[in-house]
């Protein structure tokens, strides 16, 4: 039983985190192939708005908002996460398409689930004082 409450807030960020992931994907898709930007600037553009998703699900799902930091700072808290998940999530993307030569949407996902332990991790013993239950 201690099993599943360890596991649970996992299981609902990787359901907050999967909802992020789609719009990210969907996005990104969107932005190269039908409007046709350059990719790192359709991932730059898809990661914020994601982000913003993933940190309105989360404080409503999983995490406890505002209890260890006032919301002004929880919020720069957040964005300063995210934007190393970022620097992250660039570096992999471009790191897989022009190195190793992954297709650039096979690229974003695997980026995506690669940056996803920082992400969780950083939100959940630095940002937040603990899940929702």
């Amino acid at each position: 039983m201690k099993i599943t409450k360890d596991l649970s807030p996992i299981i609902g960020y990787l359901f907050v985190g999967g909802s992020a992931a789609l719009v990210d994907w969907g996005l990104f898709a969107f932005l190269i192939y039908i409007i046709k930007i350059p990719y790192l600037v359709a991932a730059i553009i898809s990661f914020i708005i994601a982000t913003f998703v993933n940190y309105v699900i989360g404080i409503k799902t999983i995490f406890t908002s505002g209890i260890k930091f006032n919301k002004k700072n929880e919020v720069s808290l957040v964005l300063f996460v995210s934007s190393i998940g970022l620097i992250l999530n660039l570096a992999f993307l471009r790191m897989l398409s022009e190195i190793f030569l992954v297709n650039v949407m096979l690229s974003k996902i695997i980026a995506t689930i690669m940056t996803f332990a920082w992400n969780y991790s950083a939100r959940m013993y630095f940002i937040f004082k603990k899940p929702s239950q």
